[in-house]
């Protein structure tokens, strides 16, 4: 493949052929889209580039960039793509319609307002979900990248880390060297979330009782992070230690494509029984869910028949505790690690063949630190395929 001109144009096409139909069966009336998010733009464009993609309902869409237009050209397949200056450069024929679908979640209100001196908008409407939902069923070509992705994650974390592991390291020592494994096997070093304002690079590494530590980003595992200006991926502080549980929650991403997986490490000696229970449980959560997920499945179906048949006493302690705790099961990965859907109790929307979701049942044992695991499935009509290796997620070192 040329990775220079990474997304065929037939994908793209197609991309914009299904977004088209998502915005018409939402409002048969809409007018104008407006995407200027990087990842929404690469995704429509195949080019990370400064710019607008203009989509109108009855005519061509044209992607109008700022800089840089040449790598754009040499990037992307886009059947339209002009140079603009500034936002006074896009014709005034795109502003006939004085109502917009813009990304509402993502763009900031300055950024909306030199935008709309030439727009004039007078009513604009969230395109976010719209967008998400095209996203969210993903063509052969992402599922390979995707794909790439987990292999390589998947040996990393369960092959390589093992031999890693020293007592004394410091959990950022640790992160860094899987950080380093991932770029130099071809993947990125970088993760993107769809969240508003979260940062993320590679995930988060914990030793022990770090996992257990409240964290802003909204998942159940906990981290100490470098510092409370930075409070993610490791600690430089924490040492690892015999019998500490090991939790590896690692995005791999390969041409903008994530994969997501959590390995639990046992080091220095086995888990306690309640910690072996409570991954054992963890998994077997991990195969109903799998084998639930199917096209046509209502989401929170899934969820809701799930948590009712476990004990309270598990579910005090899984996916966090107390305002740690998180309302998943699990969610889509894709450009960002967290897509649509979202597996919980409020997501009446189906599955649907194609989509890739993340599963990641976890508990936290007090003093101890956080089993479970978490893999990344392809949806078939049998279920979903994992493409991130062993789906137990426990590996022993000692």
């Amino acid at each position: 493949m040329d990775e220079t001109k990474l997304i065929p144009q037939v994908e793209l096409d197609n991309r914009l052929k299904v977004f088209i139909k998502n915005m018409t069966d939402y409002d048969p009336e809409w007018s104008l889209a407006v995407i200027m998010s990087k990842v929404n733009l690469f995704y429509f464009t195949g080019t990370l580039q400064n710019g607008v993609l203009l989509i109108p309902r009855n005519q061509s869409a044209t992607f109008f960039v700022h800089r840089s237009f040449e790598r754009a050209m040499m990037e992307s397949n886009f059947d339209d793509i002009r140079s603009i200056t500034s936002f006074r450069d896009i014709p005034s024929t795109f502003w006939t319609t004085k109502e917009a679908y813009i990304e509402t979640e993502r763009i900031p209100l300055a950024h909306y307002a030199r935008l709309n001196k030439y727009s004039n908008f007078e009513n604009i409407k969230p395109v976010d979900n719209i967008v998400l939902k095209t996203r969210s069923v993903k063509s052969k070509l992402e599922i390979d990248f995707m794909k790439h992705a987990g292999k390589i994650q998947a040996d990393i974390l369960e092959n390589i880390v093992p031999e890693l592991l020293q007592t004394g390291m410091t959990e950022a020592n640790l992160a860094s060297h899987i950080q380093q494994l991932f770029i130099e096997k071809g993947c990125h070093g970088v993760c993107r979330v769809r969240s508003f304002g979260d940062e993320l690079y590679l995930g988060q590494v914990c030793f022990g009782e770090s996992a257990l530590y409240p964290n802003p980003f909204n998942g159940p595992g906990g981290v100490r992070g470098l510092s409370p200006a930075a409070p993610f991926f490791a600690s430089h502080d924490r040492k690892l230690k015999e019998t500490d549980i090991i939790s590896a929650d690692c995005g791999a991403t390969f041409h903008g494509y994530h994969a997501d997986k959590t390995t639990t490490y046992a080091y220095g000696s086995a888990l306690s029984e309640k910690a072996m229970d409570a991954q054992k449980r963890c998994v077997e959560i991990q195969t109903i869910a799998r084998e639930m997920l199917k096209p046509g499945v209502i989401v929170e179906e899934v969820y809701k028949s799930i948590i009712k048949k476990q004990p309270k006493s598990f579910l005090d302690t899984f996916m966090g505790i107390g305002s740690s705790q998180v309302k998943f099961l699990g969610h889509g990965v894709g450009l960002e690690i967290d897509e649509f859907p979202v597996i919980t109790s409020k997501w009446p929307e189906v599955i649907e063949e194609n989509m890739v979701i993340a599963i990641e049942p976890k508990s936290w044992i007090e003093d101890e630190g956080m089993v479970g695991t978490e893999n990344t499935f392809l949806i078939t009509k049998n279920g979903g395929k994992c493409i991130t290796g062993n789906e137990n997620s426990l590996i022993n070192k000692f």
